[in-house]
């Protein structure tokens, strides 16, 4: 008998078994991912390319050897019709050997501000990117008047290496080269996106002049070649929290020669450029000069194998008289300026670690949870990411749970957005108790796709782990939510405004979302979805110094909560994990 082996498709997040003498394009074929082969698996195309990111494969075949250089077979790139399981893998596909592309979250409510840009010349551009941990979003934006050209979207290649950003810090420390290899795949698929839009928009690089990139503190340090260790333990200190301003040639960005990359400061160890960027965009810019408070963060000088680091440290991390550096974090009087002035707001920004910040009385307290990578399909059963097949919304009706895919494709799977809707339906029909255990009926789950409808012919299962999966992610970001309130003294009826970001933000019914109590039940129209919030903050501080420049203030002055020191968090985690059924 051939052994079987789990097969990790990355970044479309769809895990298979396969046997050890099936090919692993007839693994994908099963499992419903769709890897492009014209000639029909004879490697005569050499269109289903994908890249060992762990495992052992089959030695390639002369084929393989005749469409790869060595360089290439060293680096684990193989065709996916010739190569076969030795062992457990995880492979990575390149979106063009991907048949449908994932569905990517690239737009965000945009206000109008005046151009102010870094570098005004005629017939200059600029490039914003949102680097999520899982998706790519990148913009070309023409600097006079603000305009966006051209906008692509991409799965972020380091998901091969680690699907969370813990994994991906423990791999670049683990590994010698690790850092150097997650910045240069990053860089990579960014340039080919660049490269993309220039054509789009019948562009040069050389006319792409200036570059705002923001993301979380591990994808910030990732990508400017800071240490990124500290961030693995306590007090998950940032290397800096410093604004950057790099030459990106040095990062190996292909932009104009004279061409700098700004990177606005991140807040927290898990709070980065992004939330500011998000803030900024929906209009939270409460400061002007405050009072210091007591809380601070103490970034340790780690070395980095990238060779910028010690000049970025140097340049832009003051150091105090421990010879560490420091940041106060400052808290103070609302500003004219903010949009939200009296009011009491909460953003959040939901993924793999959700961000959160509270808006009231003349502060803004931010806070960070760890909500897992349930919302991205990962450790759901039939889980995979938000591609064409996979089950995006739910509903019960009748006894019964009706579905709908994306694309309106035969179900391969369920993506986040999918999961939501079915353990709200599953609460619902009653099937579910409040403590996430499934009705004895149920047995070892409800089969939400019959074989005979599913697009594998193997039928597609909702388990108890998955339900267990979907309360502690929404229970993290209730926990972070009623936390934030306390802090502040407020109840949740007292928010006027609850502002939802992100792409997993945007696809989510806030039906389901209040249904198993991820969100406190205020009235739908204080709610409100703004997509990709992060994106929109980046190209406002591509075209304009003064959005720069209250990025910059909200990041020093906005109070920060670690909530693994808050005695409140762990009985309000306890709290909501139970559903109300």
């Amino acid at each position: 008998m051939p052994a079987s082996f789990q097969i990790d498709f990355e970044p479309i997040g769809k895990r298979v078994q396969a046997w050890s003498d099936q090919t692993l394009l007839s693994a994908a074929q099963s499992a419903g991912v769709g890897l492009a082969s014209v000639c029909g698996g004879t490697g005569t195309c050499a269109e289903c390319r994908i890249r060992l990111a762990a495992g052992q494969l089959t030695p390639p075949t002369p084929t393989e050897q005749t469409v790869f250089s060595k360089t290439e077979l060293d680096a684990g790139y193989r065709l996916a019709c010739q190569a076969k399981p030795l062992g457990n893998a995880k492979l990575d596909i390149p979106p063009e050997s991907l048949t449908t592309p994932q569905r990517l979250q690239l737009e965000g409510q945009e206000r109008s501000i005046i151009p102010h840009p870094a570098v005004n010349m005629p017939g200059a551009y600029g490039l914003a990117v949102d680097i999520g941990t899982t998706k790519l979003a990148a913009y070309l934006v023409r600097l006079s008047d603000g305009e966006t050209v051209a906008k692509a979207g991409a799965m972020n290649p380091q998901v091969a290496y680690g699907e969370d950003v813990v994994s991906r810090i423990a791999y670049a420390t683990r590994d010698p080269h690790g850092a150097r290899k997650l910045q240069t795949v990053l860089v990579e698929r960014l340039n080919r996106l660049l490269e993309e839009m220039c054509a789009e928009a019948d562009l040069s690089a050389d006319q792409v002049m200036d570059a705002v990139l923001v993301g979380n503190t591990a994808m910030h340090h990732l990508f400017a070649g800071l240490p990124v260790e500290q961030l693995g333990h306590a007090p998950f200190s940032p290397a800096t929290n410093q604004p950057l301003h790099i030459p990106a040639s040095e990062v190996g960005l292909n932009l104009a020669p004279v061409a700098q990359a700004y990177l606005p400061p991140v807040i927290a160890g898990y709070v980065g450029a992004d939330h500011v960027a998000m803030l900024l965009a929906v209009g939270i810019v409460p400061f002007s000069n405050g009072e210091p408070r007591s809380n601070h963060v103490i970034a340790s000088r780690r070395r980095s194998n990238l060779p910028i680091t010690r000049r970025l440290l140097r340049r832009f991390a003051p150091r105090n008289d421990t010879g560490s550096e420091e940041r106060q974090v400052n808290v103070g009087k609302p500003s004219h300026s903010s949009m939200f002035r009296g009011k009491a707001v909460l953003a959040l920004d939901i993924g793999t670690n959700t961000e959160i910040s509270l808006a009231a009385d003349g502060k803004v307290t931010c806070c960070s949870c760890a909500s897992g990578p349930a919302f991205e399909g990962a450790h759901i059963q039939a889980g995979m990411r938000a591609a064409p097949g996979a089950i995006e919304r739910a509903r019960w009706s009748e006894g019964k749970i009706l579905w709908q895919t994306i694309g309106d494709r035969p179900p391969i799977g369920i993506c986040g957005s999918g999961i939501l809707d079915v353990v709200a339906a599953l609460l619902d029909g009653k099937l579910v108790k409040a403590s996430g255990v499934l009705q004895p009926e149920l047995g070892s789950g409800w089969e939400l796709v019959p074989a005979e409808e599913s697009g594998t012919k193997r039928p597609i299962m909702v388990t108890r782990k998955d339900v267990n999966e979907i309360q502690l992610a929404k229970s993290a970001i209730r926990a972070g939510v009623e936390t934030l309130l306390q802090e502040a003294g407020l109840a949740a009826a007292d928010l006027d405004q609850f502002i939802v970001a992100g792409a997993f933000g945007t696809y989510l019914d806030l039906r389901s979302a209040l249904r198993v109590g991820m969100f406190p039940p205020l009235p739908f129209e204080r709610f409100r979805q703004v997509g990709n919030a992060a994106g929109v903050g980046a190209k406002q501080m591509l075209i304009s110094l003064d959005k720069r420049r209250q990025a910059e203030t909200i990041a020093r002055q906005i109070g920060y909560t670690e909530l693994t020191t808050q005695p409140a968090f762990t009985p309000l985690f306890m709290e909501h994990l139970s559903f109300k059924v």
